[in-house]
């Protein structure tokens, strides 16, 4: 019928195996390879790689230059922070302290989207420098988020690869603040705090 509508899948023998269903108005079978995202799925409970990664600033590998503070409008509580000069002109120097490092683990060879939960108070504190496994580093400039916690893309990702990566950010101007962050295949802007980080304790 016109609208929405539901298909069930009721048990009748043992062991038989549903992956998911297709609908095609030119009854041609589907190939795997051209298979695209299911609509609603979050993460993939096949094994074939994690599709959402959410993760908390304060439970990344924190640079030294960096603090970590409390504040009750920040996702877990807590939120990262540059408070030194600012580096607009140049990238700081590539040495841990200079950075906050974010490990994806089990992620698939794709494209994905980055979103930040940030706080700007001002256009002189919105950027960070940005970088992906290493890769070159992208000046972010992230715009204002009206005196509070907010999100913000960045975009499309250089392709990630199977397995473990790396996201990393730099400061670039002072008091930028950096709550955490969301990479996601097919996922869109998220609202509120999101999901929780499975890395904290």
């Amino acid at each position: 019928v016109e609208g929405e509508n539901t298909i069930d899948f009721a048990y009748r023998e043992p062991n038989a195996r549903i992956a998911g269903i297709h609908f095609d108005p030119e009854k041609e079978l589907p190939l795997d390879s051209q298979r695209p995202p299911a609509d609603g799925c979050g993460t993939n409970p096949g094994g074939g790689g994690t599709l959402d990664f959410w993760r908390e600033a304060e439970c990344a590998q924190v640079g030294s230059r960096f603090e970590l503070r409390a504040d009750a409008g920040a996702s877990n509580g807590s939120y990262a922070v540059y408070t030194g000069a600012s580096t607009t002109g140049s990238v700081p120097a590539d040495i841990p302290d200079n950075y906050i490092r974010f490990t994806l683990e089990g992620a698939t060879a794709n494209r994905h989207r980055l979103f930040a939960r940030v706080y700007c108070a001002s256009g002189t504190e919105d950027s960070f420098y940005v970088r992906v496994n290493n890769g070159e580093w992208t000046p972010w400039l992230l715009g204002l988020t009206d005196g509070q916690f907010g999100w913000k893309e960045f975009g499309t990702l250089p392709l990630l690869q199977n397995g473990e990566n790396t996201i990393d950010f730099a400061y670039r101007e002072n008091n930028a603040k950096l709550d955490k962050i969301y990479v996601t295949q097919y996922g869109t802007m998220p609202s509120s705090t999101g999901e929780s980080d499975s890395r904290c304790n």
